[in-house]
């Protein structure tokens, strides 16, 4: 039967990604070190989470975040039922924060166009979970919608709010904002905001991933 360590650490990735790929990448990385979820702890777990575990994330998500993400989970799961040793503690070499630059001066960034913004709206609309997507103009104008959820007018506060919170954050390009009643994604693209409404069960993982893989595409 898994132990605690492995259970949250299975909890701590299915906020990346679905509970099947999160139980897949731990099941490799415990075979690789001949460890079961019944008798791995927190230090190796720890450890894994922050090698091979990030390497195989890092292939599939936006490294945003990610290693803070996980070095916060393997700093909890370290300290789980952690006895007093004599052993030298880990290096700190490791930064989980990484340094954030001063605020750049705005850049005018180019338009998009309006085929471009409809296959991103369809792109997040056919996620499960995802109850609406629109796009926002910086002036709170909605020129695009699909779904339901939020009334218009809503969503456009909601995504003029996002938009201050965003440029007070210089080259800040994503905001997220998680609610025991659904999640809000913004996403900046040139001139435009995606704004993706979910309910609690969207993996963040899937929506990050797919915005990765459509910027790619243009």
């Amino acid at each position: 039967m898994p132990n605690e360590v492995y259970l949250r650490a299975q909890r701590g990735l299915t906020g990346l990604v679905s509970a099947k790929v999160a139980t897949r990448l731990l099941e490799a990385a415990l075979r690789s070190r001949q460890r079961s979820p019944d008798s791995i702890d927190g230090e190796l777990m720890s450890r894994l989470l922050l090698g091979p575990i990030l390497r195989e994330l890092e292939s599939i998500l936006p490294h945003e975040g990610l290693r803070h993400n996980l070095g916060r989970l393997a700093q909890q799961l370290r300290r789980l039922h952690a006895a007093p040793s004599a052993e030298r503690p880990l290096p700190e070499a490791i930064v989980y924060h990484e340094p954030v630059a001063a605020p750049a001066p705005p850049v005018a960034s180019p338009a998009v166009s309006e085929v471009t913004l409809e296959r991103f709206v369809l792109a997040f609309a056919h996620l499960d979970h995802v109850r609406q997507v629109a796009v926002l103009r910086q002036g709170g104008e909605v020129t695009l919608a699909r779904g339901e959820g939020v009334d218009l007018a809503t969503l456009a506060r909601l995504g003029l709010l996002g938009l201050k919170l965003l440029s007070r954050s210089g080259r800040l390009h994503t905001y997220y904002l998680a609610h025991s009643r659904g999640q809000l994604f913004l996403f900046s693209l040139g001139v435009d905001t995606i704004v993706v409404v979910g309910a609690p069960e969207l993996t963040i993982g899937a929506v990050l991933a797919t915005y990765a893989r459509l910027k790619e595409e243009l």
